[in-house]
């Protein structure tokens, strides 16, 4: 459950001063600058053994690269110039390390249950696929599928066009959660080596065969995923609610 500090907190978050706001608006960066604030908010949230983190050398690595930094000498410059203590370096750096700390903590007991409510959204499928202009052409290599008397490589190779010859008549894996709705519904709907009657997608006709099917599962990496998705939402939130600020603020600046 969102900690009682975050609900709403975009409408106690301090704005920026106006002439900040114009800089801001000016290089296009005050979107940037109002995430950065919330995603601190978050950070507020550490506790203090969370706080430094062991790795810091890798924190440090990682900065070096997002910033194109070619090494420490380099670094300790880049430092100077942006007039930043060590302290600020060390938790410019493992920033990104304990948000995704912080975030598990907060959001980290609603995954699972979401996971479940989602699950199918997650599934990888692998499809054999080939789009025709000529529905009774589609219609008749359907039978001839069906019985037998052709098979999927053989008319991939004399009948896909396009993208679906250079896949050689495959598509994926890919998630369902990324397919047409109607493609969807045919991986799930059809076993493994089924073939799908002719369905029509926006005025192509789709011959398909379900290669393989793969349940999500709720691994490491989904995990991560719908940790940011949860921190996403929250942020979109937050951000909908400080520009509606911004902008009644701007609002009675230049009333008379």
């Amino acid at each position: 459950m969102l900690p009682q500090p975050l609900r709403r907190i975009g409408e106690r978050l301090p704005l920026p001063a106006k002439e900040l706001t114009r800089e801001l608006a000016l290089h296009d960066l005050h979107r940037a600058y109002l995430r950065r604030q919330l995603l601190n908010s978050l950070l507020a949230l550490e506790t203090p053994e969370g706080k430094l983190l062991p790795d810091l050398d890798t924190a440090i690595r990682d900065l070096v690269q997002r910033q194109g930094i070619s090494g420490e000498a380099e670094l300790e410059r880049w430092r100077l110039a942006q007039g930043l203590t060590l302290d600020e370096l060390q938790s410019l750096a493992t920033f990104p390390a304990r948000l995704e700390a912080v975030t598990e903590r907060i959001w980290g007991e609603d995954v699972p249950g979401i996971f479940l409510q989602r699950r199918s959204e997650f599934d990888t499928v692998v499809l054999s696929l080939v789009r025709f202009s000529d529905p009774d052409l589609a219609q008749e290599l359907y039978f001839q599928l069906l019985e037998g008397e052709l098979g999927f490589t053989e008319m991939v190779e004399v009948h896909a066009r396009g993208a679906d010859q250079l896949n050689r008549g495959l598509l994926g894996p890919v998630r369902l959660k990324n397919l047409h709705p109607l493609l969807a519904c045919a991986a799930e709907r059809y076993t493994e080596g089924m073939l799908v009657p002719p369905l029509d997608i926006e005025g192509q006709v789709h011959l398909i065969r379900v290669e393989s099917l793969q349940k999500a599962q709720l691994d490491d990496s989904l995990r991560r995923e719908l940790l940011q998705d949860l921190c996403q939402r929250w942020l979109q939130e937050q951000l909908q609610i400080l520009e509606s600020r911004l902008l009644t603020q701007h609002g009675e600046d230049i009333s008379p």
